[in-house]
């Protein structure tokens, strides 16, 4: 019998020991490194205070250039405050969904603690708040500086309060902030370990990132423009791009209370922010109360599901099943995908304006032809498209090509193609998704769409009193005081008004406004004689009126006509314009544009029950709908130039990629509902008659993909080759990096698509520096982002490679090839794909850029010597500071070796473009006036060189010696 008095002693709880046991983990490991490395240390804690004070004063710097637009800064300051929370909002949601997957699915020590005397909500509260941290702390170290900078900007503006309480509120607004993106992530990680095995992940990956770059290359659609265009509509540009933004200002994202409330301060206003606080507040209590006392239970269904199922792609019998689930995800995400596509119509009419825009820039280059006379041809061009244009639902379009009247009439346009793009892109969508068709949106977009609305609201300008339609070329004239003799067909209109055109030879000028040596055949609509036609036998007069001699050379010469190789005559009708007039009321037929909304609920009810019935419903009732919908859109295409598009676009090219999906795996969905039971019955006998062939036979090894590629490539050994294939699967089968790496490569994709728009947009705006300034800073700028692009790649999954070995470290270094030698082929195969990567990408971008191909080549071979630098950095600092207990790659690279290391790759990447613009032989933005000569060029490149390579090699060479001493 224990006769000992019972202990007073108070027990953590379960949660509190968690808390305190990694607390003390980390400060233990913090102390360590301290220990370990004390000069590496202090130059980390040097980088990490100096950073937030220059990032301060660079954001400060920024924000006091947008302040000076006048009537705009403020109203471009604030929205950019709103664009940029939202935008880290969403960034903060995946970082957490892709953190918290692996750190609560892909993890040991979750395992561990399951098989504790702990709850699962236990478990789950400790991780949610470790992926909250790892996934967040990034975000803490990016917004700090801004916010700072934020409040000492607007201190100095006059009418605006920043206290000291800002600076003491603002982090704990931060911290309920990011609250709210790491319980959501949390959810959606465990809602997706649940129902989803890596390869659905993935699928389901690649098909929501393909969707999400069709949807931003759809919706941030730029626009041209010019500088004369930039000066006009300075407004009308204004409004357009920031409606781009509208999205950051949706009142339920968390991104919008946080910064309302931010704004509200600084403006004085602390009645509206003190609301917002609360609004955040309140939400961070409600779903931090869900998320810490109901999502145990789920989590532990994810665990055990992650656990006890096998790979759907190993398992034939229940992909068959999850078929129909599978086809009802792709339709929902279709939903947001186009439905109906405008592209077609869109680049004929740019294919027709082509003609026209080349033919301005001749003749605005022509010094025989003045701005006037350029005005009036035009204006006659344009007029005499009008009808053609302007019908249907494209009568909308009225306005803003009598905006062309105008401005080209008055002189103030100084380039055609810039405006027609305008009159193109910003009236016209390139297509309308399911959502859109939802909402009632139509082809129409911006002005055309308010015209559309309310023509009345819409002030036009006048059309031409008459136009001019030109019929044929005729021969040399021979005048009299009163009429003028000619040979024309003998079809013409006699009695009526005719104009006689002289038409000059000018030289035809290329993008660039260069002459080509080539001529062209244009008429001067300055230069004309006018009167009544009327026909003398086989011959044509024009009794002239009084005063009806046009232009300064014929009034000069009259009635001597020229006579040159240079000059013809062309005959042209004056004639009333044709007017363009409102299309008819049509009367909807077939499917109400809210009726759509039925395709994403049966998509996404189907892929909840997942049941047979559901499947069925869902797939005849998305056919009906697309059935009843093609009726409609049928006659919504016709209407759109009343069936006459001059390019011949046919009604199938309207078809849009969401709609193809859509049908396409509706009517798998419903094949495979059908036949579901004798598919999974066929795939379950095939599989038992290949196991009983593969157990009655001798083993044979089968090489995969990677094996055979890698086998291509000569002088692998096949111990190299080994070691390879093992990093290359290990990393494929690591959701939460291939995660990580496929969101990073959708932002590239984006990044190219609309890399030719900036080298547009400077080569029409030039400025004090010259047109060459802008493509030289814009080259560069291209560059820092492929090599930052590569320091992420190589920080994020280069420098935990060697840590990733963990606790199988004396395994590797057991094996024959060597420990040294396993980290020389690790940085091998990291410099293969880095070079893979970057040097198609800066030869890709360069190209989309319109650079030259010998600048080009210099900007591959600087970034092949990048890859070199920082692989070796990457790999040579992963194996000097290694964390050979973590198994979590994020974990890995938050530490002491992967901040540092980070740290370093960006000051290397700033100094060698400092080094690289000096020296650069094609010129850049350090060289304004004039190019650096050749000796400064070849001492410039001769240190970016060096310093590359010691950056790079020499980590590299000190990690070989390190892991050569781990051997013995």
């Amino acid at each position: 019998m224990d006769d000992r008095p019972p202990s007073t002693e108070k027990f953590r709880s379960p949660f509190g020991l968690l808390l305190w046991t990694n607390g003390l983990q980390m400060w233990r490991r913090l102390r360590d490194s301290v220990t370990q490395s004390s000069a590496l240390t202090g130059i980390i804690i040097i980088l990490l205070v100096f950073y937030p004070l220059i990032s301060a004063g660079m954001f400060w710097g920024g924000l006091k250039y947008l302040s000076k637009f006048p009537g705009l800064g403020n109203l471009l300051i604030e929205r950019l405050v709103f664009l940029l929370f939202a935008i880290l909002f969403m960034l903060l949601l995946f970082s957490n969904v892709v953190v918290g997957y692996t750190n609560m699915f892909r993890n040991d020590e979750s395992r561990f603690l399951r098989s504790l005397p702990f709850e699962p909500n236990t478990v789950f509260q400790w991780k949610l708040i470790e992926t909250t941290f790892v996934a967040s702390w990034a975000f803490l170290v990016l917004v700090a500086p801004l916010l700072l900078a934020y409040g000492v900007f607007q201190s100095g503006q006059p009418g605006h309060i920043v206290g000291w309480q800002y600076y003491l509120c603002t982090p704990i607004l931060i911290i309920l902030f990011i609250i709210l993106p790491g319980i959501a992530g949390c959810w959606a990680a465990v809602f997706m370990a649940r129902y989803l095995d890596r390869s659905l992940f993935q699928a389901t990956a690649v098909l929501i990132l393909l969707a999400i770059v069709y949807l931003l290359t759809a919706y941030l659609q730029p626009e041209a423009a010019s500088e004369q265009t930039l000066e006009v509509r300075v407004v009308d540009l204004t409004d357009r791009m920031l409606s781009k933004t509208q999205f950051a200002h949706f009142p339920f994202l968390p991104s919008y209370w946080l910064s309302n409330s931010i704004t509200s301060w600084v403006e004085g206003l602390k009645s509206t922010a003190g609301f917002f606080v609360l609004v955040l507040l309140s939400n961070v209590l409600f779903f931090g109360f869900l998320g810490f006392t109901q999502t145990g239970k789920y989590f532990h269904q994810s665990l055990s599901a992650t656990l006890s199922r096998g790979s759907l792609a190993g398992d034939w019998s229940r992909a068959v099943r999850f078929g129909p689930r599978l086809c009802a995800q792709v339709i929902l995400i279709a939903w947001l995908m186009p439905y109906v596509d405008f592209s077609g119509m869109k680049a004929a009419w740019h294919e027709k304006f082509t003609p026209l825009n080349e033919e301005y820039s001749d003749m605005k280059e022509a010094q025989d032809i003045s701005a006037p006379d350029l005005g009036r041809w035009l204006t006659n061009k344009v007029s005499l498209l009008e009808p053609e244009i302007a019908r249907g639902q494209l009568y909308a379009l009225k306005p803003e090509l009598r905006q062309l009247y105008w401005r080209s009439f008055s002189g103030e346009m100084a380039l055609l193609g810039p405006d027609l793009e305008h009159l193109i892109n910003a009236n016209l969508r390139s297509s309308l998704t399911g959502l859109d068709l939802v909402r009632g949106r139509s082809v129409l977009r911006g002005p055309a769409a308010e015209f559309a609305a309310e023509q009345k609201a819409t002030l036009m300008p006048d059309g031409p009193t008459n136009h001019v339609a030109f019929l044929h070329r005729v021969t040399r004239p021979s005048a009299t005081i009163e009429t003028v003799t000619f040979t024309g067909h003998a079809n013409l209109q006699t009695n009526t008004t005719h104009r006689l055109y002289l038409r000059r030879h000018v030289d035809r000028v290329d993008t660039e406004r260069k002459p080509t040596g080539q001529k062209r055949w244009v008429t001067d609509h300055g230069e004309y004689l006018e009167g009544t036609l009327v026909r003398t036998g086989e011959q044509f007069q024009l009794q002239l009126k009084e005063e009806q001699v046009s232009g300064f050379q014929l009034r000069k010469t009259f009635p001597q006509l020229p006579n040159d190789d240079n000059t013809s005559w062309i005959l042209g009708r004056v004639a009333p314009p044709l007017e363009s007039h409102a299309p008819p009321d049509r009367a909807g037929g077939g499917l109400p544009p809210l009726a759509m909304l039925a395709v994403p609920l049966l998509a996404a009810l189907a892929w909840i029950l997942n049941s047979r019935a559901a499947h069925l419903i869902c797939a005849v009732g998305v056919l009906g709908l697309f059935i009843s919908f093609a009726t409609q859109s049928g006659d919504l295409i016709t209407g759109l130039d009343e069936g006459t598009l001059a390019s011949g676009v046919g009604n199938l090219s309207y078809i849009g990629l969401g709609a193809w999906l859509t049908i396409i795996f509706a009517l798998g969905q419903a094949a495979l509902s059908l036949w579901q039971a004798p598919l999974a019955k066929r795939w379950e006998t095939w599989y038992r008659e290949r196991q009983e062939r593969e157990r009655n036979k001798e083993f044979e090894y089968a090489p995969g993909l990677a094996e055979r590629l890698l086998r291509c490539i000569p002088f692998i050994k096949p111990d190299v080759m080994a070691v390879m294939l093992k990093d290359m699967r290990v990393f494929w089968r690591d959701t939460a990096q291939w995660g990580q790496s496929l969101i990073l490569f959708g932002i590239l994709g984006v990044y190219i698509l609309y890399l030719p728009f900036f080298t547009e947009q400077f080569a029409a705006l030039g400025g004090r520096f010259g047109g060459g300034y802008f493509e030289k800073l814009v080259s560069f700028m291209n560059l820092a982002a492929c090599a930052l692009n590569l320091t992420t790649l190589t920080t994020r999954f280069v420098y935990p490679q060697f840590s990733l070995e963990g606790r199988r470290l004396w395994i590797v270094g057991m094996a024959p090839l060597g420990l040294a030698h396993v980290v020389a082929v690790k940085f091998r195969l990291a410099l293969g794909i880095s070079l893979l990567i970057s040097v198609p990408l800066i030869w890709l971008s360069s190209k989309r850029l319109g650079l030259p191909t010998d600048q080009t080549f210099f900007l591959c071979g600087a970034i092949a010597i990048m890859c070199i630098a920082l692989n070796g950095l990457a790999v040579g600092m992963g194996v000097i500071y290694p964390n050979l207990r973590e198994e979590n790659p994020s974990k890995i690279v938050s530490g002491f070796g992967g901040t540092f290391c980070l740290v370093i790759s960006f000051i290397y990447i700033g100094a060698m473009l400092i080094l690289l613009s000096i020296g650069s032989p094609y010129g850049s933005p350090w060289q304004i006036w004039r190019t650096s000569s050749l000796e400064q060029q070849a001492t410039f490149l001769s240190l970016f060189a060096v310093t590359s390579l010691a950056t790079g090699l020499g980590p590299l060479w000190y990690a070989l010696r390190k892991a050569r001493r781990f051997e013995h």
